[in-house]
């Protein structure tokens, strides 16, 4: 799995069936993002979004990779299958447990200091498993507390798609209001992005990727949320 290389990690929604405009979204955009950054596409493994992401990718002939968790049938049916997108079981590394996961994921998105990779983690719509992982990836960025040598400024995005994470968006706000959190500690922990020219355009600038390369082939539109795509909320 070394040989795949740091990169892009989407978490999303296994449920999200195909042909559905998030899948698109994500889709496009995983297909983008590789177009912009040529990096490795990783992801849980999954079906739903998490497919559509490394689809995206793979499209421009992008490398995949993946870790999964181990699920018995009786656990989570919908998750036990790899994903069909990965053309070999040597992509994906399997798990038993939901630790050595997300620290595998982490660990992928996060670049060595001086290396060439541009990593990021990209959250699209989803439940449970995406919330907890969005919530431990952005308190180990708060920290600083990444691998040593590892850069602390690899981009996390939100991917607000339809005003889906306004319940969360506003519970931060309200613990900004009551002083649980600074604002401009969100605002540097991660992007919130209403669409996918937002999130291109973020990754671009914080990669500096000259506009001459800046050619994204964006087709699905959706409509955008309250949060403009602004710094933290």
């Amino acid at each position: 799995m070394e040989a795949k290389g740091r990169g892009v990690v989407y978490f999303g929604s296994a449920r999200t069936e195909a042909g559905s405009p998030f899948y698109e979204q994500a889709r496009e955009l995983g297909r983008e993002v590789y177009r912009l950054l040529k990096s490795t596409s990783w992801s849980g493994a999954g079906p739903g979004q998490m497919q559509a992401a490394l689809e995206g990718a793979k499209e421009l002939g992008g490398n995949v990779a993946g870790v999964k968790i181990h699920l018995e049938s009786h656990q989570a049916a919908i998750e036990q299958d790899i994903s069909a997108v990965f053309d070999s079981i040597d992509d994906v590394v399997t798990c038993d447990h939901f630790d050595p996961r997300v620290t595998s994921l982490t660990d992928a998105g996060w670049p060595e200091r001086d290396g060439e990779e541009r990593g990021a983690f990209i959250f699209l719509p989803g439940a449970i498993g995406t919330l907890h992982e969005l919530f431990v990836i952005s308190v180990i960025k708060q920290l600083n507390k990444s691998s040593n040598g590892k850069d602390p400024h690899v981009p996390i995005l939100i991917m607000n798609y339809e005003d889906f994470y306004r319940h969360e968006l506003l519970q931060l706000q309200t613990c900004v209001d009551y002083k649980m959190v600074r604002q401009e500690e969100l605002s540097r922990i991660f992007r919130v992005c209403p669409d996918n020219k937002s999130a291109l355009d973020f990754l671009a600038d914080h990669y500096a990727i000259p506009q001459e390369k800046r050619g994204y082939t964006l087709r699905t539109l959706l409509p955008t949320g309250v949060f403009d795509g602004g710094a933290g909320i």
